[in-house]
């Protein structure tokens, strides 16, 4: 299971594009952004019109799924395909705005094979970011290992 958290609605008026496309279709893919696509993702984030192509508009390209219908990002290094499972809306103390959460069920995973590392994913040669809040990010670059205590 995955989550994705939304806040706020789209400047031209209803849900970002995003919510509103895996509510209408049922179907998702995420795509693990690793530090090398930063900018594109950034750029892909960006307010733009309900007509425009923001994965054009990032330099990126798609790849066909093969359990869903979405695309996925060909330069992902990661995807996961997911079916909406659900939406649970959650208090917002922004006036005249959501803050939403959906959970998708994965139906399939791909990984590239070179961020593979003895068939384990080598989050080394990924550096996947991950959103801290406001407008900072981190990429994961200190990975360790640290065995749990056993019963």
């Amino acid at each position: 299971m995955v989550m994705i958290a939304f806040t706020g609605y789209h400047q031209d008026g209803g849900e970002k594009d995003t919510l509103h496309n895996i509510k209408s279709s049922g179907e998702f893919v995420i795509n693990m952004v690793p530090l090398a696509l930063k900018d594109a993702m950034n750029v892909s984030s960006a307010p733009a019109s309900h007509e425009v192509n923001e994965m054009e508009l990032a330099g990126l390209h798609t790849e066909d799924s093969v359990l869903v219908k979405p695309p996925r990002v060909r330069e992902a290094p990661i995807h996961m395909e997911c079916e909406f499972y659900q939406e649970i809306k959650l208090p917002c103390t922004l006036a005249d705005s959501i803050n939403t959460t959906i959970i998708g069920r994965v139906l399939g995973i791909h990984i590239r094979d070179e961020v593979l590392n003895d068939g384990l994913i080598d989050l080394d040669r990924i550096k996947p970011l991950a959103r801290l809040g406001y407008q900072q990010y981190t990429a994961v670059d200190n990975v360790f290992v640290m065995t749990r205590p056993q019963d």
